[in-house]
């Protein structure tokens, strides 16, 4: 079995529809959230949950891990915000863990909605929405449409 370690429940969503999507049964997976990437690479913060995923890896009834998380902004997290700064803390809870399994990672350079929007072509469409809906006051972090070159 893999395990995914995710950030919440909009990426547990996703990564279940993202799975189907491709043919495979998610529930033969299992998909565990952390609220926030500063909760999962904080290791004594996930202390328990990584305590019993080394009890299932002991087990062998895990035989990968794979967290996925945003790289976030740096103004928003001014220790793990950014991609380089993301694997370097990465790294370092990789470290602390030492889990007998593979263990792997994805970060999503911004978030997943930039992720999702970016692989479409409607900068001029999105452009138009954010005048129309008045966005343009919201964090740029939590905005579905901070892809591109609208800031």
């Amino acid at each position: 079995m893999v395990k995914f370690i995710v950030e919440g429940q909009d990426d547990t969503l996703f990564l279940r529809s993202y799975l189907k999507k491709l043919g495979y049964d998610y529930k033969k997976h299992s998909i565990s959230k952390t609220n926030g990437k500063s909760t999962m690479l904080n290791y004594e913060k996930s202390e328990e949950l990584y305590n019993n995923i080394e009890k299932e890896i002991n087990k062998k009834s895990i035989k990968k891990i794979f967290f996925i998380f945003d790289a976030d902004y740096e103004k928003d997290d001014k220790i793990c915000g950014t991609l380089k700064k993301s694997k370097d803390c990465f790294e370092q809870l990789k470290e602390k863990l030492k889990w007998d399994a593979e263990i792997d990672y994805y970060i999503f350079e911004n978030n997943l909605d930039s992720f999702l929007l970016s692989t479409l072509d409607k900068n001029e469409c999105l452009k138009g929405f954010e005048k129309c809906m008045e966005l343009n006051t919201l964090n740029p972090n939590r905005k579905i449409i901070s892809i591109g070159n609208l800031y």
